[in-house]
């Protein structure tokens, strides 16, 4: 059996070693950068070893920091092995042209983590600082103690402007339990009096202010202080409803616009009322219904009560007819002669024992 060799020619030698150097360049660009190349872990770390990135300003190496990690997620900034390998490369064939010792590896990742730090004096950075602080309050709209914007320089001005913010804040305050306190004795509307929107209407046209003050609506329409309640019968109540309407009607006969109005504001009033959680019966049905329902109600009782009363008054007459039944019988009982009582049934044995049996003469007791 013939044993077939390979021959291989040097004709594209070239060729194919390029191809395998493209397979093998393209597994190892598959493999991260960090555990391809190789690290100097064992570094001394002892309590001598001087950390020069401590000495920079922690603002600085904040700012660097975040730089580098930008300068990480970035994809043009992504390198692969091959790629640091040739930069290592050339940075060490070009300090072997200067006359000093080659890069390493890990010089080159080193250098791409970080971004240098900026250049400049401690006097710079401290006019730095205070420019990004005096920005910062600028923008929050920090108080400043002074009227031209300078901070307080001394406890007297701290304690002086603290005791003025007091006083601003108790007169606020103040001024919002006074405007609620008037809004309170102005609640209510009074269907003769006059009204703000009447003299809206007849003036001209004028935006209603619109204001909110602890949950109230101002809309512009004049509120009479009340001087005492309303009725809180329902029949009071009643009455009460019915004479507004009457007065409605004749308003919207003299001036039906007044009219109009006045039932806008009657309207709203009712609303705000009942935002506040209270109750409002002006409704001539319900009322109505409500003032019949307790009317019946009181029949229901008052018919109750009555045959209540008279059973009473039938069970005291039959008791005082028994008892004086019961009277007569006792005083013929002890009117009546004693021989008149009835005698004994002989024929009935006595029952055993000492029960006042007749005794024989002679006899034991």
């Amino acid at each position: 059996m013939a044993v077939e060799t390979a021959t291989y020619s040097l004709e594209g030698l070239q060729e194919r070693l390029a191809e395998h150097r493209k397979c093998f360049d393209s597994l190892v660009e598959l493999i991260p950068a960090k555990y391809y190349l190789a690290r100097d872990d064992d570094a001394p770390t002892g309590k001598y070893m001087h950390n020069k990135k401590n000495k920079a300003p922690k603002q600085v190496v904040k700012e660097a920091t975040k730089k580098a990690k930008k300068a990480k997620l970035d994809p043009e900034n992504v390198k692969s092995v091959l790629d640091i390998q040739t930069e290592t490369l050339a940075t060490s064939e070009a300090a072997q042209e200067d006359g000093g010792e080659p890069a390493s590896a890990d010089d080159v990742d080193h250098m791409e983590g970080l971004a240098p730090l900026p250049t400049g004096s401690i006097v710079e950075l401290q006019e730095k600082l205070k420019s990004r602080i005096q920005e910062l309050r600028t923008k929050r709209k920090a108080p400043t103690g002074t009227v031209d914007g300078e901070a307080p320089k001394s406890r007297q001005e701290i304690l002086e402007k603290r005791a003025k913010r007091k006083r601003e804040r108790k007169e606020g305050i103040k001024q919002k339990k006074e405007k609620r306190r008037k809004l309170d004795d102005t609640k209510g509307m009074a269907i003769d009096g006059p009204s703000k929107m009447d003299t809206k209407a007849n003036g001209g046209s004028k935006a209603i202010k619109e204001d909110v003050t602890f949950g109230k609506l101002d809309f512009g329409i004049a509120e009479v202080a009340k001087k005492r309640k309303g009725p809180t019968d329902l029949t009071g109540q009643l009455k009460q409803a019915e004479a507004k309407k009457q007065k409605l009607e004749k308003l919207k006969q003299v001036d039906k616009e007044k009219a109009e109005t006045i039932e806008e504001a009657a309207v709203w009033n009712k609303l705000l009322k009942q935002a506040e959680g209270e109750k409002v019966k002006d409704d001539l049905k319900l009322l109505k219904k409500s003032v019949k329902r307790k009317e019946k109600s009181k029949e229901k009782s008052a018919t109750t009560w009555s045959n209540r009363q008279a059973q009473v008054k039938k069970e005291q007459e039959e008791r005082q007819k028994k008892r004086e039944e019961n009277l007569k019988a006792r005083q013929e009982a002890r009117n009546a002669p004693k021989g008149s009582k009835g005698k004994k049934d002989k024929g009935k044995k006595p029952r055993p024992g000492f029960e006042g049996g007749v005794r024989k003469k002679g006899g034991k007791p």
